[in-house]
């Protein structure tokens, strides 16, 4: 149907020796049904052509091609985010569509996830799949937008290598996988004040949200140094969509990602916001494709023997950089037969990425999601990080 770009064999590379699945979740009170969600995927696999293939490898070539049969959806009794902690890691079934449905339904509420494979979707387009799909289970109906080919944003982009950037301080206590990972989820909700608190907080230090959620991330990183203060990173997935000729009704990976290196330390959150907020905005505005830049060529690597074994080797070898996904804020519709109450997401990090950290706002409150490999992190200290973020958003709220 059509090679991959070069923004997609980068993350099929990523994936190849760490998962790079993501999933979208919206809870909300109402009965949903294993068999209206099936027909409900058949509508969406007709409409978004992404959510109808699969990858073939032949030789050093990566094609999409015809996904056979349908995606899987599956029922989960246990909390979902306790379930979707090993499921998000999962591989999809070889020849089926790289996309899967997961339903939590309790007496009242329920929970309803669709995990991606990260070279078909980005964060943005996936909110939009999982909200066509519970538009259909209202309605039986989509809206009437006609389905496009396989587009490839990056076509005719240019790609320029750049040397890599400074390494920034590694983290004591985030050792190098050894063995099995064993993911782990947070979740953490901020109240309508805090979260209201922060919009305010950036507006009046002419700052961006991301870039104060940002800074308390890494400066909650930096307190659980010896030295308090640390060069850290800041790894951000940003919307290249407004760079490219991209069509918000598509299903389709958009996105580029920008690391941000700070000097993290407790005293110094809104000047770390600050730079922050500023190498993105510069980074997007001028080389906004340096991450593709720096990462291997897939086809020569696939071309050599054991080429998959020695980019393993490479990442492990790499610049560690936490993470922080913002999808903004979302809208929920109303819905006739149920209702939606909030909605985030999550994402898998990668070997050198110690926390992915993503944030959702919705009704006025915003959700992070914490994920990271407790196999690699000293036993408490990953608990103690998370006391220092949330009381550092609460700081921030309060500016």
């Amino acid at each position: 149907m059509r090679i991959l770009n070069r923004a997609e064999k980068a993350f099929w590379l990523l994936d190849q020796v760490s998962s790079m699945n993501f999933a979208i979740a919206a809870e909300g009170t109402g009965m949903l049904r294993t068999l209206s969600i099936e027909k409900a995927a058949q509508a969406l696999m007709r409409r978004y052509p992404m959510a109808a293939v699969h990858i073939v490898q032949e030789g050093s070539v990566l094609r999409f091609e015809a996904a056979e049969g349908m995606p899987e959806i599956r029922t989960c009794s246990i909390p979902w985010i306790q379930d979707l902690e090993t499921d998000l890691t999962r591989p999809f079934p070889e020849g089926g569509p790289l996309w899967r449905i997961t339903l939590w339904q309790g007496p009242e509420n329920f929970a309803l996830i669709v995990t991606f494979h990260h070279c078909i979707a980005d964060g943005r387009s996936g909110f939009r799949f999982l909200l066509d799909l519970l538009s259909v289970l209202d309605t039986q109906e989509l809206p009437s937008l006609p389905a496009a080919g396989l587009q490839n944003r990056f076509e005719g982009a240019m790609f320029v290598p750049r040397p890599p950037p400074a390494r920034p301080d590694v983290l004591p206590w985030f050792s190098k996988k050894t063995g099995p990972s064993v993911p782990r989820l947070t979740h953490i909700s901020l109240t309508e004040n805090e979260s209201s608190g922060i919009v305010q907080s950036a507006k009046k230090n002419s700052l961006t949200v991301h870039g104060l959620v940002g800074a308390a991330q890494l400066c909650a990183l930096a307190s659980l140094l010896d030295s308090k203060s640390a060069n850290l990173a800041l790894s951000t997935p940003a919307d290249a969509r407004a760079r490219l000729p991209a069509n918000d009704s598509m299903l389709e990976l958009c996105i580029t990602l920008v690391t941000s290196p700070v000097l993290a330390e407790p005293g110094r959150m809104l000047e770390c916001a600050r730079e922050i907020s500023a190498h993105i905005k510069s980074e997007m505005r001028e080389d906004f494709l340096r991450f593709y830049e720096t990462m291997p060529d897939a086809d020569a690597l696939l071309a050599k023997e054991g080429g998959i074994r020695l980019f393993g080797t490479m990442m492990q070898r790499g610049v560690q950089a936490s993470v922080l996904s913002n999808v903004g804020t979302v809208e929920l519709p109303v819905f006739s037969s149920f209702k939606v109450e909030s909605m985030c997401f999550t994402v898998h990090p990668t070997l050198l990425q110690p926390v992915f950290t993503t944030l959702t706002t919705c009704n006025g409150r915003m959700h992070l999601l914490l994920n990271h490999d407790s196999a690699r992190w000293e036993e408490g200290t990953f608990q103690k990080f998370t006391e220092a973020f949330r009381a550092n958003l609460g700081i921030l709220a309060g500016l």
